[in-house]
């Protein structure tokens, strides 16, 4: 699969979902505001992409968010404020 960037409206009808899992896909790319109306999400999944940096307020208000996997992209950059809402 070779999807480098993800529409930034994608979950905006999903506000239920517990799980986002995009594996192996070449992603380069996450929306910052990809989450905002997934509060409840638990688990978010971008294993095995090309994700160099996260932006500082990806992952802001998700209180349930139990188990965030990045491993395997190419990280070079992580704002001290990623978690901090």
């Amino acid at each position: 699969v070779n999807i480098q960037k993800l529409p930034q409206n994608l979950l905006q009808n999903c506000p239920n979902i517990k799980e986002f899992r995009v594996q192996k896909a070449k992603l380069k790319d996450v929306p910052e505001d990809l989450f905002n109306q997934t509060k409840g999400i638990q688990i978010i999944d971008l294993a095995g992409n090309e994700i160099k940096s996260i932006k500082p307020l990806l992952f802001r208000n998700l209180p349930h968010l139990k188990t965030l996997r990045l491993h395997y992209n190419n990280i070079e950059d992580i704002n001290n404020n990623i978690f901090n809402y």
